[in-house]
């Protein structure tokens, strides 16, 4: 067994979080969180939290208890020709080839470098730790236990919805106007709710403004948004949010 598999055995608790490495992941891929663990950045991969088409999210745990959140895009089963509008025009990231493999290393590299653009601006968003060609660490999301947090469509109980747009649009705002990002994914699919607060997830796809289709992801998400919220009694068309989010800008954003 090479040595970085040999290391790793011991850095996967979970038996379950084993058969998906065996299951989806390369060896770069199992170097690449190797190298992380003895870099300190971890002790083990709890278990999964999640799984997507392009990524997986795992709790991880460090030498001091704290949890860690790491999400590994898949280089082996990526529909990596979805990321390429994404990162194709926008001008942070001129470079990368047209291949599979480079573009889910630049896929890491951007929502690293987006959640970083993030933290600056105060948008409520995972704070960035360290990335190693596709792996990614970052905050946990969850409560003190270590459950994760729920994803904002799943949630069943009732809430002050006015209070959930309310956060959704100030860091809608923040995010253009300060961090100067589009989300271009913008839904109930990708936002946690924790503590009676919204934390946006999944940056990867965000593009600079500068980007040439910012605007058609910008229109998009401003459509999402709508139509959550529609359902939860808050009557907002696409425009509205749009003013809303102008309204913002004139009183800039703490």
């Amino acid at each position: 067994m090479p040595e970085e598999e040999e290391g790793l055995a011991k850095e996967l608790k979970d038996e379950n979080v084993r058969k998906v490495f065996q299951r989806v992941f390369d060896r770069q891929t199992i170097q690449a969180i190797h190298s992380l663990a003895m870099k300190g950045n971890f002790k083990h991969l709890e278990f999964l939290i999640s799984e997507g088409k392009e990524a997986l999210v795992f709790r991880a745990v460090d030498d001091s208890g704290s949890f860690k959140a790491v999400k590994v895009y898949k280089i082996t089963a990526s529909t990596f020709k979805n990321m390429l509008p994404y990162i194709q025009g926008d001008p942070r990231f001129k470079k990368v080839r047209n291949e599979k493999t480079d573009l889910v290393m630049a896929w890491c590299r951007k929502e690293f470098r987006n959640l970083e653009e993030c933290a600056k601006a105060k948008v409520s968003a995972p704070l960035p730790n360290v990335f190693l060609q596709n792996a990614l660490v970052m905050e946990f999301i969850g409560d003190k236990e270590g459950n994760a947090a729920p994803v904002l469509k799943t949630i069943v109980s009732e809430l002050d919805w006015w209070d959930v747009y309310r956060q959704v649009v100030e860091n809608f705002a923040r995010m253009v106007f300060k961090a100067k990002l589009v989300h271009a994914d913008l839904s109930e699919f990708n936002m946690l709710y924790q503590d009676g607060k919204i934390v946006f997830i999944d940056l990867g796809q965000a593009v600079s403004l500068q980007h040439p289709k910012a605007r058609e992801f910008l229109d998009r998400d401003l459509k999402n948004i709508a139509r959550f919220f529609s359902k939860k009694g808050v009557q907002k068309s696409a425009e509205e949010i749009k003013e809303d989010l102008r309204k913002l800008k004139a009183k800039e954003l703490s």
